[in-house]
């Protein structure tokens, strides 16, 4: 992630769009790109010696978005780092990474967001709810379960946004 300053306000941006896959179309990537703290859970598992990898899909890249909000939410406060709660997440290897993440998404109620950031709080924690249901899913011995529809479950979260923002305005 860069950002920029324009007109005073922080302009954030996702980078590596050239390791992107197109949200129609499946990728045949088995190569595991990223920065290690925001990857799938799914993606970083498969990197554990005895897993099978997995092709990289769209649901992937939005559950990294989410672990990106979560690591700036509960940290960053006006743009400086109040408190280094995911220390554990950081320069460590892909096995390790997984483990401290999954106890995590177990647990997401213990990692609360600092100002300015509660708003979005609420519904970061239901999405990475709902990957962590649906990884779950994919690890019982039932077999595979189809990569989620996540459009649903971001046009909830942006309705409960929109009402937060509505009921401060």
């Amino acid at each position: 992630m860069m950002y920029k300053r324009i007109n005073g306000k922080i302009q954030a941006y996702l980078i590596d769009f050239d390791l992107a896959s197109l949200a129609d179309r499946d990728s045949h990537n088995l190569d595991r790109t990223g920065t290690m703290p925001f990857m799938a859970l799914e993606l970083l598992h498969s990197v554990a010696p005895g897993h099978a990898p997995v092709l990289h899909a769209y649901a992937h890249d939005a559950e990294a978005v989410c672990w990106v909000v979560l690591w700036l939410g509960v940290q960053y406060t006006d743009g400086s780092r109040a408190r280094h709660s995911f220390e554990d997440w950081e320069m460590v290897d892909a096995v390790t990474c997984y483990k401290n993440k999954f106890y995590i998404i177990f647990d997401l109620h213990q990692h609360l967001f600092t100002e300015p950031n509660k708003l979005l709080q609420k519904p970061i924690w239901k999405l990475l709810a709902n990957f962590r249901k649906h990884f779950m899913q994919k690890l019982s011995p039932e077999g595979e379960v189809p990569i989620p529809n996540i459009d649903e479950w971001m046009a909830e979260c942006d309705k409960e946004i929109q009402a937060q923002v509505s009921c401060i305005s």
